[in-house]
């Protein structure tokens, strides 16, 4: 990637989170990182563009950070369960440390599914994690796909919530849901 680039995404990426979509202008990311209008529209073709551009990059680092994290757990069921508390921390660390709030973070999310309404990457790890169970024969066979759509609609729309609760009562709310989650799709 381009140093440009790099820069016009990082500071998009900082305006985005603190501010809000609607809230932030080309002129204040041009601004902060320091390149020229042109250069913007040499990468990108359009505020929306930008946004999209570095939310791809932004969810790419978040997944790629959490399989690495959930890599070395074997049980399917520990597993899911993992990669749910992981996915929860760290939308959590990343919005409410970065001096967001919940409301930029919906609005965020909002515009995010607009652009990009499947989500492939979550839908991939968490296919990848019911399809250990199946092969395990810990979970139902055949029923992959449209389970990780479900879970993955599950962790969007409890994701708000659980970011406002402390840690400890989001885990503990997180381990009875997928305990009902996974009572249906054991064998």
């Amino acid at each position: 990637m381009d140093d440009k680039e790099n820069r016009i995404l990082k500071s998009a990426r900082e305006h985005f989170v603190q501010f809000g979509f609607k809230k932030t202008s080309l002129d204040d990311i041009i601004r902060v990182a320091q390149v020229g209008k042109g250069t913007v529209y040499r990468f990108f073709k359009n505020k929306e563009d930008l946004f999209q551009r570095m939310a791809e990059v932004m969810y790419e680092k978040m997944y790629a950070h959490l399989q690495s994290n959930i890599v070395s757990e074997s049980n399917p069921e520990e597993k899911l369960l993992l990669y749910v508390r992981l996915r929860i921390c760290y939308t959590r660390e990343y919005f409410l440390l970065k001096g967001s709030n919940m409301m930029v973070f919906s609005e965020l999310k909002a515009v995010y599914n607009q652009i990009s309404p499947n989500n492939s990457r979550e839908l991939a790890i968490l296919s990848e994690i019911l399809n250990l169970g199946e092969r395990r024969e810990a979970f139902k066979q055949g029923n992959s796909q449209p389970n990780a759509r479900l879970i993955s609609q599950i962790i969007n729309r409890f994701e708000p919530r659980w970011c406002l609760m402390s840690i400890e009562e989001a885990e503990c709310e997180i381990n009875e849901l997928m305990t009902l989650v996974l009572e249906g799709v054991k064998v």
